[in-house]
């Protein structure tokens, strides 16, 4: 599910979109998510048939800075999830035989 638009100035709106439609079909490995491509941001250029050289650096500019941060949030509560079942695990059962 699609987040909320966060504030954003209206002129960099086209770079959140373009994130975003990236983000939702982008690859996932094994652990989850994976970056998303420079194939795949060329590709999204030329479908959307914004080709200029500057457009082009923009999006290879921003679409890594936004993954980047959605990469590290995802990675960082999956290993907080991770830690807190080996937390629970770990702790020593009590057992009643013996008492």
């Amino acid at each position: 599910k699609q987040e909320d638009i966060p504030h954003i100035f209206p002129r960099c709106l086209w770079a959140w979109r373009a994130y975003c439609d990236l983000s939702e079909r982008r690859g996932v490995g094994p652990n989850g998510p994976v970056p998303i491509t420079i194939e795949s941001m060329e590709a999204y250029s030329r479908l959307t048939q914004r080709t200029e050289r500057f457009y082009v650096d923009q999006l290879l500019y921003f679409v890594p800075v936004l993954d980047r941060v959605y990469l590290r949030d995802f990675y960082d509560k999956q290993s907080a999830e991770v830690e807190k079942e080996r937390r629970k695990s770990a702790k020593p059962v009590r057992s009643r035989i013996g008492m």
